[in-house]
């Protein structure tokens, strides 16, 4: 696996188990299901933040990175 590309994450079983079951009923794989979350939250703090999605998404990879 390209380590550049794909990270792993430790969660509690059970919400392994609803996460399982929240992506099956959406009809996608854990990973689309989890990326849908995500867009939908950076969504709902950009417009909280009066910013576009993209210029947040940016600012949040950005300070992340400079934290090192």
């Amino acid at each position: 696996m390209d380590a550049t590309k794909w990270k792993s994450v430790a969660v509690k079983v059970e919400d392994h188990m609803l996460l399982k079951a929240v992506s099956k009923h959406n009809y996608r794989g854990p990973a689309a299901q989890i990326t849908k979350m995500l867009d939908e939250e950076i969504k709902k703090l950009a417009v909280t933040s009066g910013v576009d999605q993209e210029s947040f998404r940016k600012n949040l990879i950005d300070d992340f990175n400079a934290q090192g």
